[in-house]
């Protein structure tokens, strides 16, 4: 072995050697030192006791975990001290602003408009060749608005007309028969309408009504021309479905009749002043019909709060 290599192998031996000494002989734990005089053994000692916090002042309430004086309510949150009820009227729970708000309670829709269109007739004086209700059919329009004012319960108003087709060789009080005949009816008036489902998918309804209507004929010849009105009272009975399409909108058939109860007929030929007159009896009285389908837009949000 060459005089270098003995310069680094006797080092490396001599700490291999020392490693295993190590290895083999036990950790001596270091010496605890011995407790203070008036310690306990295996307490920590501490220094001297704080003072307590200094009361708040009058009328404040202390600090959160602090005990309030006596008679005193303690803060928001904080339950009172053990063996002392709460003062009267001291908040036991969290503070208001913290408590937990009412949930929103659900607000169905309530304003509402609808229109629609249908067939129609009416039942009414129907001598030939005078009948003052010459009618083979109509096309009707009708419009309206409601509130829904409770679950069941939808109040509003509508106005409809019918326009009706003229049956052929209507004379009417002319001396020839007509050429050119118009025949009409309209009628105006608040409505209730009783819904079974209260917002249902499907919803049928009744409804019934009250208010105005006229019922108007106009015939010309070359010659002459001859104008009739019956205006009174109607009375609108209907009933229909309503099927809900979307968040916004519903749309379903209904059957609707009123009676108009006639108090009042006006007459007037070729360009006369018009005389009116209380009709006898049922004279003058209508019954017009109609089929049709409704569509109605809806306002408002689903739900909201109260």
């Amino acid at each position: 072995m060459t005089r270098s290599a003995r310069k680094y192998v006797l080092p490396g031996a001599l700490l291999f050697v020392i490693g295993l000494v190590a290895v083999d002989s036990p950790a001596q734990p270091s010496p605890i030192p011995p407790p203070p005089p008036g310690a306990t053994a295996g307490t920590v000692p501490v220094g001297p006791t704080p003072p307590p916090p200094p009361p708040p002042p009058a009328g404040q309430p202390p600090p959160y975990g602090q005990a309030p004086p006596p008679g005193q309510a303690p803060p928001h949150g904080q339950p009172a001290p053990a063996g002392q009820a709460p003062p009267t009227g001291a908040y036991p729970g969290p503070a208001p602003h913290l408590a937990e708000a009412p949930l929103a309670k659900p607000r169905k829709r309530r304003a509402e408009v609808f229109l629609g269109l249908g067939y129609g007739d009416a039942v009414c004086d129907d001598e030939e060749p005078t009948s003052s209700c010459p009618v083979d059919g109509a096309a009707t329009f009708f419009l309206g608005g409601g509130w829904r004012a409770k679950g069941h319960l939808s109040l509003g108003a509508e106005v409809a007309f019918w326009s009706y087709r003229v049956r052929d060789a209507w004379q009417g009080q002319l001396s020839n028969p007509a050429q050119d005949t118009k025949v009409s009816s309209v009628y105006f008036g608040p409505y209730l309408r009783w819904y079974w489902f209260d917002d249902k998918k499907i919803d049928p309804f009744l409804q019934f009504g009250l208010g105005i209507g006229a019922f108007s004929v106009e015939g010309d010849t070359p010659t002459e021309t001859y104008r009739f009105t019956a205006r009174g009272i109607t009375i609108p009975l209907g009933i229909g479905v309503e099927w809900t399409i979307g968040e916004h909108f519903r749309l379903g058939p209904q059957a609707l009749a009123y009676l108009q109860k006639t108090n009042e007929i006006c007459e007037s030929v070729s360009g006369s002043d018009e005389i009116c007159s209380n009709p006898p009896g049922d004279e003058g009285n209508a019954l017009p019909w109609r089929l049709s389908l409704t569509a109605t837009i809806i306002f408002g949000k689903k739900h909201e709060a109260e």
